[in-house]
């Protein structure tokens, strides 16, 4: 089985496309509760997805212990930043006589609440360990420019 077309994929690009997959599955685990707007925030995972790809990238030559932990911290502070996302689509709903920022600190809170409290979403940790496992599989397989040599090849005669 070769990688090699799978190499060529930016990293930055799958990470935005899956932080894109993690807003879907936030939206739709919490559609329920927090009503339909919050799909208008799905679409706001792939930044988060970047930027936690550019916060984790260092941890990618490191141990697995390291990326291990890493994820966790990682974790919560995706679902703080799509629950803070969440409270800013809630804020362009037209209800008067709201405090904007307790509704984007309530809304935080209670994604962070839901995501540490609740057994059945422990499983976004070992989802997340896989995502980064993934990144740091293709991150590392493709070659640094440093390794690369600059001089041309040596003409023998």
């Amino acid at each position: 089985m070769s990688f090699a077309p799978l190499m060529k994929i930016d990293t930055t690009l799958l990470a935005g496309l899956s932080g894109l997959i993690w807003g879907q599955m936030g939206a739709c685990f919490s559609q329920k509760v927090a009503g339909a707007h919050v799909w208008f925030a799905a679409p706001l995972g792939i930044p988060i997805g970047i930027a936690v790809l550019r916060g984790s990238r260092w941890t990618y030559e490191k141990t697995r212990w390291v990326l291990f932990s890493a994820v966790i911290i990682r974790t919560i502070m995706a679902v703080a930043l799509f629950g803070l996302c969440v409270g800013l689509v809630d804020l362009m709903r037209d209800i008067p006589n709201r405090n904007g920022f307790a509704v984007m600190i309530q809304s935080m809170l209670t994604y962070l609440f839901g995501l540490l409290s609740m057994p059945p979403f422990w499983a976004f940790f070992l989802l997340s360990f896989a995502n980064h496992a993934l990144l740091r599989f293709l991150i590392n397989q493709t070659p640094k420019i440093s390794e690369k040599s600059n001089h041309a090849p040596a003409v023998h005669q």
